[in-house]
């Protein structure tokens, strides 16, 4: 009966260990994607108007590595529970509730951002394209903005 307990704690723990391992590694890869997008840029201003022969590319890497860093850090940011939320009602709670609140909250965050990912992949996996503008037309084929699509590639 008592190692029971103790097991569990011993995973909840290496759980917690592994979560935070895997926090750190997107933080840490949110930062690399920022620092690559600073030195592409540095470089491609200096190949721009030193050189006369930019990077054809440089735009389209620095967009993706935006994206990949918002989110990596994203990871860590909804893990430290550091992510904008209305918690009004979790400060006047009672310490005992709290806990269950903040269970409830995760679950919501999760219902609410499960259909964006979903969505997320399955356009990302329909449309592969090597330009912002046919990135753009792609996207409005998958169902994003239609409206503003139509008004753009008409």
């Amino acid at each position: 009966m008592d190692a029971k307990p103790a097991r569990r704690s011993q995973l909840g723990r290496s759980l917690f260990w592994l979560g935070t391992r895997i926090a750190d590694i997107g933080l840490w890869a949110g930062a690399a994607a920022l620092l690559a997008i600073v030195v592409l840029n540095a470089v491609n201003i200096v190949l721009r108007y030193f050189f006369k022969t930019p990077l054809s590319w440089a735009e389209e890497a620095m967009l993706y590595l935006m994206i990949f860093g918002v989110y990596v850090g994203a990871v860590s940011v909804a893990w430290q529970q550091a992510h904008i939320r209305i918690d009004a009602v979790l400060d006047f709670a009672p310490p005992g509730r709290r806990k269950i609140l903040e269970i409830v909250s995760t679950l919501v965050l999760a219902a609410v951002l499960l259909p964006v990912v979903y969505r997320e992949l399955s356009a990302s996996s329909a449309c592969c394209s090597s330009s912002i503008r046919s990135a753009m037309r792609c996207t409005c084929r998958c169902g994003y903005r239609r409206a503003w699509c139509r008004s753009r590639f008409s």
